[in-house]
């Protein structure tokens, strides 16, 4: 699930009249509305946690609970996020054990409700994860 969401990586992040351009050709805004799109398994503009742990269970390809880097990067490649999905992994695996689990994606989920009230908005999502892909990728010229 953390892929996705990070995966996760992804809002329509429109910075002013600018779009930041990633490594590869991706868009931004591409890749944060895929995300989210990815992400909002009900369709009502809103993740909430069970959203994101319905998509981490079926990241999980092989059941164990936990997602890989190569499970992840299965993931980034379907929704067309390749050649971000290593950078994005690191970024999420701060004990660099090479695995994501639960316990990342409720912290990640976290981070973004700004408002805490338990779910993340479509404006919370896209703040946060342009902001995320603009730092991960050394973007400084952003349009804001």
């Amino acid at each position: 699930m953390l892929g996705s969401a990070i995966f996760g990586c992804f809002v329509v992040a429109v910075l002013g009249q600018n779009t930041v351009s990633l490594p590869h050709g991706h868009k931004l805004t591409d890749i944060v509305d895929k995300g989210f799109q990815y992400l909002d398994t009900n369709h009502d503009g809103v993740l909430q946690l069970d959203e994101a742990n319905r998509v981490f269970h079926l990241e999980d390809a092989n059941g164990d609970g936990v997602l890989t880097l190569a499970e992840f990067v299965t993931f980034m490649n379907a929704y067309g996020g390749t050649g971000l999905a290593e950078t994005i992994f690191n970024h999420y695996d701060t004990d660099r054990d090479g695995r994501l689990n639960g316990d990342h994606m409720n912290q990640y989920l976290m981070m973004m409700d700004t408002n805490h009230d338990g779910m993340v908005t479509r404006h919370e999502y896209d703040m946060y994860e342009t902001h995320l892909l603009t730092s991960l990728f050394g973007h400084q010229n952003h349009g804001r």
